[in-house]
């Protein structure tokens, strides 16, 4: 099987994220796909489940997974037009109804600590759906004030664990923030950036970690940190190649199917508007970004 060829069969997304990331095509190309993916396949049936609130699911973050917050999250994923208008608008309003005077935002419209998680996410779809938003600079001045000294964030009242989740979150982010090329106080987000990366590095990005779900292929990855979503961060963001990287590099090399795939191991439980690929099969979201990995590190696998 060429395996190009049947990521192209795939959802008119893959084909538009198999030209840009592998085929490198020109801009023609890619702005016709990406233009379809609003109209059809899994953009065109995200949009139809909004109603008339405006909103997906009930509000901003209920429920998991069909809110309006984990909807946006899915659609920037898929390489949705950033100009979207229901996008765009939902990003607007969330900023608008839900930005707290200190910057973050509250989702849930509680009196909780707001949540350091939610607020990486906001800030990966908000910059990429409405970069000049005016809510972003004081959300930067936000999570940058709340990272800790080495390089982590933690959300109060949680566990230790957790901790991989908000720092992975907020460094999803502050990458799609460092990749719009956004000015404001640009040299500390990417200082911070690369704090976050020592961090997981230091860790050898929690390869033994016990937490099993790390070391499954997962996608879509929610709020949870694991192997692929942080090794996709790095060949996306050119990380350049670290020793420490390598038992993840390795464990990704040894799910490699004979047939040039990789398979979907395990989706996150909850509520989802349709399944866009079956646990247990081939996996063309997955295949897509193990072998971009794959091939950015090729170097260091051979």
């Amino acid at each position: 099987m060429d395996f190009l060829s049947w990521l192209l069969e795939g959802d008119v997304s893959l084909q538009y994220l198999t030209h840009r990331d592998f085929l490198h095509s020109d801009a023609r190309t890619l702005e016709n796909l990406q233009q379809r993916i609003s109209k059809e396949g899994f953009g065109a049936r995200f949009l139809t489940c909004r109603t008339e609130s405006g909103h997906w699911g009930i509000h901003y973050y209920q429920p998991k997974w069909t809110c309006t917050h984990y909807t946006l999250l899915d659609l920037k994923s898929l390489g949705i037009e950033p100009d979207e208008p229901a996008c765009k608008e939902m990003v607007a309003r969330t900023f608008r109804e839900c930005q707290r005077p200190d910057g973050s935002l509250d989702l849930s419209k509680s009196d909780l600590p707001s949540d350091i998680a939610i607020n990486g996410m906001v800030l990966e779809y908000g910059v990429y759906f409405d970069p000049h938003q005016s809510g972003i600079p004081p959300l930067i001045d936000w999570l940058l004030s709340a990272q800790r000294e080495d390089g982590s964030y933690v959300q109060p009242g949680t566990s230790a664990d957790a901790t991989q989740h908000v720092t992975m979150c907020v460094l999803d982010g502050f990458g799609e923030y460092l990749r719009q090329g956004l000015t404001h106080r640009f040299d500390e987000v990417l200082a911070a950036e690369r704090r976050m990366l020592d961090y997981f590095l230091r860790n050898r990005l929690f390869v033994d970690h016990d937490d099993r779900r790390y070391r499954r292929l997962t996608y879509p990855f929610r709020y949870r940190y694991d192997l692929l979503r942080i090794l996709d961060y790095c060949a996306k963001r050119e990380i350049a190649y670290d020793e420490r990287m390598h038992g993840a590099l390795s464990w990704l090399i040894r799910k490699w199917r004979d047939d040039g795939t990789w398979t979907l191991e395990y989706s996150h439980p909850g509520n989802v508007h349709f399944a866009m690929e079956t646990v247990g099969q081939p996996s063309r979201f997955v295949s897509l970004k193990a072998e971009r990995i794959r091939s950015f590190y090729a170097v260091r696998l051979a």
